[in-house]
């Protein structure tokens, strides 16, 4: 005789006992039965995906997965998040920061179903952190009508979502002659250009143009803009009148 056990109820750990009974032509008879316990099968995790594709160190990520059980047991999978060994939170999704996560990062989420008899599976999904490219908040020129003999001070700010300390670079050109001048002085986040030291004339269009960067090689771009102004003459000596009597 054979039973098929998956038109049964039958579920790990049951025992299933076969009793055999024999009976002869005088209506004597004998039984004997064996016995088996059904063995568990493992869940399977399959098509595990983190979204988005990208992923930033300010994402909101979810992670998902398919769980099926031989068993006929109705399963769902439970999800941790690492970054290398490190584990960062647990849950279908996760909002990242840059004190979880870096550029660059390699971010695995694990995604594990467990039967109710012991057997688990797990299947893991990875994305790396891409970089944000920073952003230039404000750009301007402290004069914006300067005169011939003034210096005038180009000033940026800006941030990096990433938690990088941007850096800027300074450039200062002629948009009325296409010339272009070195700044006069630079710090770290402004540079002057004293235009006592160049060829400029009334009326002429001057730019100052501000690149942001971060470490990851992201960049962002702004600019702004001055007009120079005519400015009055002046006498350099004294009038007087001669002869004086």
């Amino acid at each position: 005789a054979t039973l098929d056990l998956s038109t049964t109820s039958a579920m790990p750990e049951d025992v299933v006992t076969c009793t055999a009974e024999v009976t002869d032509s005088t209506g004597a008879t004998d039984s004997a039965s064996a016995s088996l316990t059904v063995s568990n099968r493992d869940p399977v995790v399959s098509g595990t995906t983190i979204s988005p594709t990208n992923v930033f160190t300010a994402s909101t990520v979810t992670c998902s997965a398919s769980v099926s059980d031989d068993d006929g047991e109705s399963l769902t999978a439970t999800y941790e998040w690492f970054v290398g060994s490190n584990g960062i939170g647990s849950g279908a999704s996760l909002t990242l920061d840059p004190s979880l996560v870096s550029v660059g990062d390699s971010l695995t989420c694990t995604a594990t179903a467990e039967d109710g008899y012991g057997g688990t599976h797990s299947e893991d999904a990875s994305v790396v952190i891409l970089n944000t490219d920073p952003t230039l908040d404000s750009v301007s020129i402290d004069i914006s009508t300067p005169v011939a003999s003034d210096t005038i001070t180009c000033s940026a700010s800006g941030s990096d979502m990433d938690g990088d300390t941007p850096t800027y670079s300074f450039s200062w050109s002629n948009l009325t002659t296409g010339d272009v001048y070195p700044s006069t002085t630079t710090s770290t986040d402004s540079a002057s250009l004293d235009l006592s030291t160049v060829a400029v004339s009334p009326n002429d269009e001057l730019k100052c143009e501000v690149t942001v960067s971060d470490s990851d090689g992201g960049s962002a771009l702004d600019m702004a803009m001055a007009t120079v102004q005519n400015s009055a003459p002046i006498f350099d000596v004294d009038a007087s009148i001669t002869p004086n009597t």
